[in-house]
């Protein structure tokens, strides 16, 4: 009896990751800038949110504050989630994400870039998007790259309960198997 209800605990345990409802999805990019003043790249950086915003039947996600991380760096700049974020999130039907858009001057549903301040946004997506760089004072000029050197790179992150859970189950597993052998 006492074997039976083991098992059915591990079962449950390894069952558990796979039914996860939310868990921080990590994508990373790669850009680079190839005209005028600001010339740089190819760049990686990465974003990080959590999987439980976007819509099941998919379309855009307009907030800010929708990162949890963010590395972004170019030229001599360096950006993190404190000092940049989210303009927008698109996702296709089943939650997959398609586009993101973010900078350092962002409000819901978008980013901008004004003259004679030092702001940036960029556009990325899967292969097939477009993708953008915008950018004003940085090294003295203000630019605009469309279809610059890009690609959304999936990174899933597991989430760390997740994995407790899984190895909790496998733990289980061969305290029963070990058990019953003897």
């Amino acid at each position: 009896m006492k074997s039976n209800i083991a098992g059915l605990v591990a079962v449950g345990l390894l069952a558990g990751p796979l039914t996860a409802d939310a868990a921080l999805i990590t994508r990373q990019f790669e850009f680079s800038s190839t005209a005028g003043a600001l010339q740089f790249g190819p760049n990686i950086g990465s974003f990080t949110y959590d999987d439980s915003v976007a819509p099941p039947a998919g379309g855009y996600v307009n907030a800010v504050g929708l990162f949890s991380d963010l590395d972004v760096s170019f030229d001599a700049f360096s950006f993190d989630e404190t000092t940049a974020n989210s303009g927008w999130l698109l996702f296709d039907p089943g939650a997959v994400l398609r586009e993101a858009h973010f900078g350092n001057n962002c409000f819901a549903g978008g980013c901008g870039v004004n003259s004679g301040s030092q702001h940036w946004w960029i556009r990325v997506g899967v292969p097939g998007t477009v993708n953008d760089f915008a950018y004003s004072g940085y090294n003295g000029e203000q630019g605009f790259q469309q279809t610059f050197a890009n690609r959304l790179i999936p990174r899933d992150v597991p989430e760390p309960g997740s994995l407790a859970l899984l190895g909790l189950g496998l733990v289980g597993l061969g305290l029963r198997g070990r058990r019953s052998a003897n």
